[in-house]
Parts: C-alpha cells; sequence; structure tokens
C-alpha cells in the first residue's frame, strides 16, 4: 500500500515534467500550469537547478494565453527564460531554444508597450522600431507562441509588416486635421503593407481612407478650396436649382454632390452655422420651459381654487 501511494500519488520531480509535457502537447494548458509549477518545486527541493528552471520557464509561458495583452506576463517569461540561454526545451509540438523564445517574448512584450503612452505618432514611431526588431531577430522563422497557443502560423517577418501597416494608419490619423493629402500617403502606405500580407478587408478599408482624405472640395459658402472629406469639409443637406447646378461646370474642385442635393461646406462654415442653430434653438427652448411653467403655475393655481370649492360645499 505505501509503495503504490509512493508511486501513484507522489510522482517525482522528473515524472511531473514529463506529464507537464504531455498535457501541453495535448493544449491542457491550465492542466500543465500546474504541474509545471508542482515539478518546480519538487526539482528545487531535489537540487536539480536545470530543469527547475525549464519548468519555471514553461510554467511563466503558460500564464500567458489567460492574460495575452498583458505585457507584463511576457516580460516575466523573458526573464525566467534567459537563465537558460540556448538550452533546448519542449514546447508543445516544437523544441526551441530558450534564447529564441525569450526574443519572442521580449518583443511581445516591446509591441504592446509601444502603444500605452505619448501621442499617435510617437506610438507610431514605436510600432515601426518593434517592427523592425522582430524582422531582424526573428525573420521568416514561424513564431512559437502563436502557434502552441491560437494555432496560428506567423513568422516576424509577417508581423512586422503588420505593425508597419498600423504605424502608417497611426500616423495618418495624428496627420488628417494638418496636411490631410499627407495622411492619405500614409494610409496608401499601409494598403500596400497589408497588401502583402493578404489582409484584403484591412485593405480596402485603407484605399477608402486615401480616398476620403485625398478629397477636395469648394466649400458653397465661403469659397474656400479644402481637402479631407468629413474632417475639412462635411456635406449638408440642400435643394439646388438648374441654373444653380450650371456653375459646376467651370469648377475645378466641387461645390455639391452629383445628386445636386448636398452642398460641401468646410467645417469653419458648417461649425458656425451649427453653433449659431444651437444658440437660436436654446433661445427658444428657454422660452419655451418659460411658458410651460407660466401655465403649469396657472393650472396648479385653477385645481387648488376648484378643490377648495369642493371643499366648501362638503
Amino acid at each position: 500500500m505505501d509503495v503504490y501511494l509512493h508511486m501513484g500519488l507522489f510522482k517525482s520531480g522528473d515524472e511531473l515534467l514529463d506529464k507537464g509535457y504531455s498535457l501541453l502537447k495535448q493544449k491542457e494548458f491550465s492542466k500543465a500550469l500546474s504541474t509545471f509549477k508542482k515539478a518546480n518545486e519538487k526539482l528545487e527541493k531535489q537540487g536539480d537547478k536545470q530543469n527547475a528552471n525549464i519548468t519555471n520557464a514553461l510554467a511563466k509561458l503558460l500564464e500567458i494565453p489567460s492574460n495575452e495583452n498583458n505585457p507584463g506576463v511576457y516580460i516575466a517569461a523573458t526573464e525566467a527564460l534567459e537563465p537558460l540561454g540556448d538550452t533546448e526545451i519542449k514546447f508543445g509540438i516544437r523544441t526551441v531554444k530558450a534564447s529564441d523564445i525569450a526574443k519572442e517574448c521580449s518583443l511581445k512584450a516591446e509591441e504592446l508597450t509601444a502603444t500605452s503612452r505619448g501621442g499617435l505618432n510617437e506610438r507610431a514611431d514605436r510600432l515601426k522600431q518593434v517592427g523592425m526588431n522582430y524582422q531582424t531577430l526573428i525573420g521568416n522563422s514561424v513564431l512559437c507562441i502563436p502557434e502552441i497557443f491560437n494555432d496560428e502560423k506567423s513568422t516576424g517577418s509577417e508581423v512586422a509588416l503588420l505593425l508597419f501597416a498600423i504605424s502608417e494608419e497611426q500616423h495618418a490619423e495624428a496627420t488628417v486635421w494638418s496636411d490631410p493629402k499627407k495622411a492619405a500617403e500614409y494610409y496608401q502606405n499601409a494598403a500596400n503593407w497589408r497588401r502583402q500580407i493578404g489582409h484584403k478587408d484591412k485593405e480596402s478599408d485603407d484605399i477608402s481612407m486615401v480616398k476620403q482624405y485625398s478629397k477636395g472640395a469648394k466649400c458653397w459658402i465661403c469659397g474656400r478650396e479644402i481637402y479631407g472629406e468629413e474632417i475639412h469639409f462635411l456635406h449638408m443637406p440642400s435643394e439646388i436649382t438648374t441654373f444653380q447646378g450650371k456653375s459646376e461646370v467651370d469648377s475645378l474642385l466641387p461645390s455639391m454632390s452629383e445628386s445636386e442635393d448636398v452642398v460641401y461646406v468646410c467645417r469653419a462654415c458648417y461649425q458656425a452655422i451649427s453653433k449659431k442653430a444651437d444658440e437660436i434653438a436654446n433661445h427658444y427652448h428657454q422660452i419655451a420651459m418659460k411658458e410651460i411653467s407660466r401655465v403649469e403655475s396657472e393650472l396648479n393655481e385653477r385645481i387648488n381654487e376648484v378643490i377648495d370649492a369642493i371643499n366648501r360645499m362638503t
């Protein structure tokens, strides 16, 4: 009985390590995490420093799936992997150098922290730098973490292109208020990166932004020429006569839609009209509320008079 307990229930650190590897291959990540933690405790007590470091690193890696957008878990995994150097470890279906997966974790932490502070341009620059690091340090090798945890086969170069695209998109949004044509160029660059990694929907979205931000118009009200649809000029429904529409023939930039039921108005004119309309509406709202209050007060007086009359009769 004692022998059975020892063999069946009280596994050694090495046995727990093997069990953890098996669970990891089966994608039983939660169970594998618990097993590697137990193995680490046993191996530490046994004085097996090398395998203790391996189980600690694997446990830190297995904390990623439940908190994959937290840079802290990748930093912790990197720190746990670094003491192993170029030691090869079994990670799911792959055997990899600890140093390689440490680089991957470090890059992922950089990627997640790149957008956590500063303005859009600063974030975009950091993302571009992280993309260059992916390209240099990982290149065409398949990333371990997405493959093991999400069954995704993506290379360092593909992630780099994605980050380049996002960087260009963020630069565009940071630039459009000062230079819509430049913002359109950024979106065109982003579309080119998206095309290389097969992101057709996102590429289409970027092309739409190129058209929107590069589109020019002449303000129907003040006559200024502006670029950047829905940013620097907006649409206002209107009624345009045939006579008025004829003036568009000689204009390089349109001041109305082809359907002739919308005019283009620069943001300055649009806001001036909107704010004045709000001011007028608020003025009449205040008048209406005062009148409602007056009528309500008068009705209450009448009601009280009727109640008093009824009370006198009873």
